[in-house]
């Protein structure tokens, strides 16, 4: 039984796969210590009372 050789793979490099998991991280912001929420409903009361 003869043994066979392995042909020499080239080696190239995936850029897509290379800086994947770069673009699919969060986002991180540049400050951490000014992180501000956008308020949600602008202008209504957190919890509007009832007049009976």
């Amino acid at each position: 039984m003869s043994t066979r050789k392995k042909r020499p793979q080239p080696t190239s490099t995936n850029p897509v796969a290379k800086y994947a998991g770069k673009f699919n991280r969060a986002a991180t912001f540049r400050d951490g210590r000014a992180y501000t929420r956008k308020v949600k409903h602008k202008g209504q009361e957190p919890f509007p009372i009832r007049v009976a």
